[in-house]
C-alpha cells in the first residue's frame, strides 16, 4: 500500500470556526493597539514549519500539525496572562489569526501517513 500525503476534508462549520477565530484575534489584537506591521509580517510565521518536509511526509505532516493546532497558541497567550507578557500575548494572537485563516480557508490538520 502507498501512503500519499493529502489535505483532510474540512467541513462548514470547522471554516465557520476559523473565520471566528480570525475574527476574535484580530479584534483582541486591535485592542491591544499593538503594530499592524508586526502582524502582517509575523502572520506567516507557522508555515516555516513545512521545512520539515525536507525530512520526509511524516516528519512534516507532525511538524505541521504540531504548528496549526489550537493548543500552542492557547498556552502561549495563558503563560502570556500569568506573566504579563504583552509581546507573549501579542505572538499568540497573531498564531491565532494565522490557524483561523488556515480553517477559514478549507486546510485542515494534516493526516500522517
Amino acid at each position: 500500500m502507498r501512503w500519499t500525503l493529502k489535505r483532510a476534508p474540512v467541513s462548514w462549520a470547522t471554516r465557520v470556526e476559523g473565520a471566528a477565530i480570525l475574527g476574535a484575534s484580530v479584534a483582541a489584537y486591535w485592542v491591544l493597539e499593538a503594530s499592524w506591521g508586526m502582524f502582517w509580517l509575523f502572520l506567516l510565521a507557522p508555515d516555516v514549519c513545512f521545512v520539515a518536509y525536507a525530512s520526509g511526509k511524516r516528519v512534516g505532516a507532525m511538524a505541521y500539525n504540531l504548528a496549526h493546532t489550537l493548543a500552542g497558541p492557547l498556552l502561549l497567550g495563558g503563560m502570556a496572562m500569568v506573566v504579563a507578557e504583552r509581546g507573549m500575548a501579542l505572538a499568540a494572537l497573531i498564531w491565532l489569526a494565522h490557524i483561523g485563516v488556515d480553517r477559514a480557508l478549507g486546510f485542515g490538520l494534516k493526516p500522517l501517513p
